[in-house]
């Protein structure tokens, strides 16, 4: 077997496994995104371009999930609306991840200099 084929067999069986961010799209319509703009004075909410960055690692969303579901993303809003954030969490609950098996820990060296045995 030459090298390549090696390579491309160890890609293949990489691609098999799939990680945790690898969810099912979540069914029903995606939330909208809202935004606060001001309006003689106050400040009233109204549909927003997108949801922000911010907003998604809220949610726990990965911005590659959300792009390859078509989730609409402002990049360029820095605010983080707990509303929107809270939308999102209803609508995707990420996956559940699986516990590591806990390892026996030796104790932890002492700090200092080691005693000479007599």
């Amino acid at each position: 077997m030459s090298k390549s084929a090696k390579t491309k067999a160890k890609k293949k069986e990489s691609k098999v496994e799939k990680s945790p961010e690898e969810a099912e799209r979540p069914s029903g319509r995606p939330p909208m995104a809202a935004v606060l703009a001001r309006h003689d004075g106050s400040m009233v909410e109204r549909a927003g371009r997108g949801f922000s960055v911010g907003e998604l690692a809220g949610a726990a969303l990965p911005l590659r999930l959300a792009r390859k579901w078509n989730l609409k993303v402002d990049e360029m809003r820095r605010s983080t609306l707990e509303g929107n954030v809270k939308s999102l969490k209803a609508w995707w609950t990420p996956p559940a991840r699986k516990a590591k098996p806990a390892e026996e820990s030796k104790p932890a060296p002492k700090k200092g200099r080691a005693k000479k045995p007599a």
